[in-house]
């Protein structure tokens, strides 16, 4: 068990909002802390979704087909198995958010979704 230290005018508003939503202020700040977390890994997860983009012509010729691992804008490893591929950035990089695609022809392939036309009487 780990403790946080919070200045009194933070620990009134989390008490304050842990009342009004009826539950331990204690889950309503791991709550808060683990949305931050998600939202920064989303952040660098974008950040290397465009280094994949800057370095996907160069990825195109060297490694096609591949899956490309991305890890602070530069590519860390690849392999044609994406599974034995994930298990090495795990073991590499645990807990860190790490960028893997597939190598294909375009950086970001469009995918079409057709939806049901739907008719009123």
């Amino acid at each position: 068990m780990h403790s946080i230290k919070l200045d009194d005018t933070t620990a009134k508003a989390l008490n304050w909002l842990a009342k009004r939503r009826n539950v331990h202020p204690d889950a309503l700040a791991v709550e808060a802390i683990e949305e931050q977390i998600r939202a920064e890994t989303r952040r660098s997860l974008e950040q290397e979704a465009e280094a994949f983009r800057t370095l996907h012509p160069q990825l195109l010729q060297e490694i096609p087909g591949e899956y490309a691992a991305i890890y602070q804008g530069t590519l860390v490893d690849h392999d044609h198995d994406v599974v034995t591929l994930l298990q090495r950035i795990e073991d590499n990089f645990p807990d860190e958010p790490v960028l893997v695609r597939q190598v294909q022809a375009e950086a970001e392939p469009v995918i079409h979704v057709r939806s049901p036309k739907i008719e009123y009487d």
